[in-house]
């Protein structure tokens, strides 16, 4: 057979089994609901940091209350130092739901949050994981950590734009002196204060 042929051959193969190979691959939906007293969520991202060779997609809502991120799951050290660098080495140890570093996460999105009409501005969703199931960390460059008096609560305290203060739980919290406890993929919010949500 003619090289020339041949050669045009092979480079028709190559892409053609390219595109198939890429076309094939499915990127996980990862979804992340806020409960409360919530009509409508939805965040416009300014930046994202994801395990490198990880492949990212898309974000847009999920009905009303959540936000679907389309991206792979690979949990490593480096999406944590990604999001320390850009937003300060304390980011989730003071600004955090948590209180403290995360080891690994999946990946990581910031942007401006808007819930009901109120923004939220550097709000920053990642994706780690815990047990067997994957759960959500939820930061702030305006948010505060919450030092309940009474028993550890993850939770801070986040200013909105018009200067109002809403209080984002997440994990364990205690109420009615009774601890309970969100889903992974959920994090509750309350118009208020974080010390009117758990003091009164």
């Amino acid at each position: 057979m003619n090289k020339i042929i041949l050669y045009a051959l092979c480079l028709i193969y190559f892409f053609i089994s390219k595109d198939v190979y890429s076309t094939s691959i499915k990127i996980p939906e990862n979804k992340v609901y806020f409960i409360g007293d919530t009509h409508s969520v939805r965040l416009k991202m300014t930046a994202k940091y994801i395990t490198k060779g990880q492949l990212f997609d898309s974000i847009g809502p999920v009905l009303k209350h959540g936000i679907k991120i389309k991206a792979e799951r690979k949990k490593s050290s480096d999406v944590v130092s990604q999001v320390k660098k850009a937003n300060g080495n304390s980011i989730f140890k003071d600004n955090s739901t948590f209180g403290k570093n995360p080891g690994k996460l999946n990946f990581a999105v910031q942007g401006t949050l808007i819930i009901n009409g109120k923004q939220f501005n550097d709000i920053i969703l990642a994706q780690g994981h815990t047990g067997l199931s994957n759960n959500w960390w939820f930061a702030g460059l305006h948010c505060t950590r919450y030092i309940y008096t009474r028993a550890e609560i993850n939770a801070i305290d986040c200013i909105a734009t018009d200067g109002t203060d809403w209080c984002f739980t997440r994990g364990y919290e205690y109420t009615a002196d009774l601890y309970s406890k969100t889903k992974p993929n959920h994090i509750k919010l309350s118009k208020k204060k974080c010390s009117d949500q758990y003091e009164n």
